[in-house]
């Protein structure tokens, strides 16, 4: 799925704010003279009709209400899509896989890459245990 240098603007927005945002509340605190009201609007709309953000409350302002949004998938996740998409060739997976995790080209780069990628999967499990101890 592609992203327009504008929707990509504002889904970086939201996946770097932890909390559900409202367009108000995203017209307050995005900076850049690109955006306005209606700018924002039709953006989160685009995005909500690619399933990329999701509706997850509504909060009143003064006499009105307003619908809250959070992303429906993560960074990690749409740029995994976005890879898997272009239909790119395992091996240029696997360079990239090693050079993210700063992994060298040859030699124990298999060996490296295991190993970080077993790190990861317990910080994973760190954090669902503590999501689920909440």
């Amino acid at each position: 799925m592609y992203l327009s240098k504008r929707e990509e603007l504002l889904m970086d927005f939201f996946w770097s704010n932890e909390k559900p945002l409202t367009s108000d509340e995203v017209e307050k605190n995005l900076i850049g003279e690109e955006w306005n009201h209606a700018a924002i609007f039709r953006t989160i709309k685009k995005l909500e009709e690619k399933k990329l953000l999701k509706v997850v409350g509504v909060e009143r302002h003064n006499k009105q209400y307003a619908r809250q949004f959070l992303p429906a998938i993560s960074q990690e996740e749409y740029y995994s899509n976005y890879l898997l998409e272009k239909r790119m060739p395992q091996r240029v997976l696997e360079k990239i896989s090693a050079a993210v995790l700063g992994v060298g080209e040859k030699g124990s780069a298999n060996e490296e890459v295991i190993e970080r990628l077993e790190q990861i999967i317990e910080e994973m499990k760190k954090e669902g245990e503590n999501v689920e101890d909440k």
